[in-house]
């Protein structure tokens, strides 16, 4: 009986170690996304964007 316990014990904590490197995977490959485009980077925080400036090197 322990042996069934403990294996449902580790078949659990595998499901719950999948779930969250596939969490961390898309965490890190929107993170990625946003540091490959900085206009959409400055967007996500709130900077308007200007006609004809760019969002990163134009002046406040």
């Amino acid at each position: 009986m322990s042996y069934i316990i403990a294996m449902l014990v580790l078949m659990a904590g595998c499901y719950f170690w999948i779930i969250n490197a596939g969490a961390v995977s898309h965490a890190i490959r929107e993170w990625t996304r946003s540091v490959r485009d900085p206009g959409a980077l400055a967007r996500r925080f709130g900077r308007p964007r200007k006609s004809g400036a760019h969002p990163v090197r134009a002046p406040e």
